[in-house]
């Protein structure tokens, strides 16, 4: 690894409040930075106001989300951010992977991870494509 991952923002977008603090914790000690967020709703604010900031404001490397959450979907909170012209890579958590979801994934250029998941593979994961 050559540091580039090191200091990178994730948001992680998680309702499942043992998940999230998990995922947080592998991410930290990955030396990556994380915003925490606990649902869609405040999902889609993080990247609404971030989305708002001028170019120069930091935003995430990578968004890796729950699909179904309360208040919506991971996918509604990604399509409204991009139509507002972010684009961050996606990785998306879910353990209802059915056909329909994985379309719409692959049209979105979005990640599919299921669950449940070993955290030290989703955390490899999430480095391989911050640092490209």
């Amino acid at each position: 690894m050559d540091g580039s991952a090191h200091s990178a923002l994730v948001a992680v977008a998680e309702d499942d409040d043992d998940l999230r603090e998990l995922l947080t914790e592998v991410l930290h000690r990955a030396g990556l930075r994380v915003t925490s967020l606990e649902d869609s709703g405040e999902l889609r604010d993080y990247l609404e106001l971030i989305s708002a900031r001028p170019p120069r404001a930091e935003r995430p490397s990578l968004i890796l989300t729950d699909l179904n959450m309360p208040g919506g979907s991971g996918f509604e909170a990604i399509r409204r951010a991009r139509d507002q012209g972010l684009q961050v890579p996606v990785m998306m958590l879910t353990a209802f992977a059915d056909e329909v979801t994985l379309e719409q994934a692959k049209r979105m250029g979005v990640t599919v991870i299921d669950k449940p998941h070993d955290l030290g593979d989703i955390c490899q994961q999430i480095l391989e494509r911050i640092e490209g």
